[in-house]
């Protein structure tokens, strides 16, 4: 074979690879075309249908992966790569991106289980994950939070699925569909609370969107420093972080410190085990010393009458 033919050969082939590396790409091109249209129309679909926005979310997403990998293998096909051994290949990748990727499937099985189990929905009011705020995206990996001044807070679904989760928003009034909301805060022994606790009220009923006649201060339990009282009213699920704040605010304006007066405030925190433990222990320290310095003053006073 002189030197001519094998020119020849090698455009004859190149021209034979080019073409099929052409149609590969027109391939994946009109195949994402396709996918794309196809998930627009069965979301618009779910959405006609009154479905939820979180599951048809997670519907699509699913599906278009789905479909993207099938094309990619079709195109590989094409190619005339061995599907067989790709698979292989995709089989160990997928072993080695598991490993390193734990912490984001982990996330990701959270989302799952999260849409499946429905705690809470998007537009709840909600604690978990170390925060607090309503709910404004359920994604496949991370929850979206939004608070009274409008800040986003990214939380992890794993994180979020594997503590306490509070839904606030299943406080609801059966004849308008208010939501409760509570504010719980500890006074002194001694201090007037009943006289503030009327002064509250009637700052907190002026509050906009508040449920007339829905206020409420009770004392919700007692403590070693005094009562713990809970101030809960009705209003608006769309104001409740809003109306949140505003009756915090007004808690510190009607009864200032307490009547702690220049101590510190007790740490006991309600919702926090540990921290109450940390008082009690404290607590216990002050009386550990009270017996102490009373044992000392009668070991001064035997010695006085033994003088005499």
């Amino acid at each position: 074979m002189d030197i001519n033919e094998t020119l020849k050969l090698i455009q004859v082939s190149a021209w034979a690879v080019g073409l099929r590396l052409l149609g590969a790409v027109a391939i994946w091109i009109i195949g994402r075309w396709v996918i794309r249209l196809l998930i627009g129309l069965i979301s618009k679909a779910l959405s006609h249908n009154k479905f939820d926005a979180t599951l048809a979310r997670y519907t699509c997403s699913i599906l278009q992966g789905v479909l993207t990998v099938f094309l990619a293998v079709g195109v590989i096909d094409y190619l005339g790569v061995p599907t067989t051994s790709f698979a292989a290949l995709a089989a160990g990748a997928g072993l080695a991106i598991g490993a390193a990727w734990s912490g984001i499937l982990g996330n990701f099985a959270a989302g799952v289980f999260m849409v499946l189990m429905r705690p809470f929905k998007v537009g709840d009011s909600v604690s978990g994950g170390g925060t607090e705020g309503r709910i404004k995206e359920i994604g496949l990996f991370i929850t979206k939070f939004e608070n009274a001044e409008g800040e986003e807070t990214l939380v992890p679904n794993g994180k979020l699925f594997s503590g306490n989760i509070t839904n606030h928003s299943t406080k609801l009034a059966a004849a308008d569909g208010s939501e409760e909301v509570s504010v719980e805060f500890q006074v002194a022994f001694g201090f007037p609370h009943k006289k503030r606790s009327a002064k509250l009220t009637a700052a907190l009923a002026k509050l906009d969107g508040v449920v007339a006649d829905s206020v409420e201060i009770v004392i919700d339990r007692f403590t070693v420093w005094g009562p713990v009282l809970v101030a809960k009213l009705l209003c608006p699920a769309a104001q409740a972080i809003e109306i949140h704040s505003e009756i915090t605010e007004a808690v510190h304006e009607a009864f200032g410190d307490m009547g702690f007066g220049d101590h510190p405030a007790p740490r006991v925190m309600y919702k926090d085990p540990k921290g109450s433990a940390e008082a009690g222990e404290e607590g216990e320290e002050g009386e550990e010393a009270e017996e102490d310095e009373e044992e000392e003053e009668e070991a001064e006073e035997g010695g006085g009458h033994e003088k005499e």
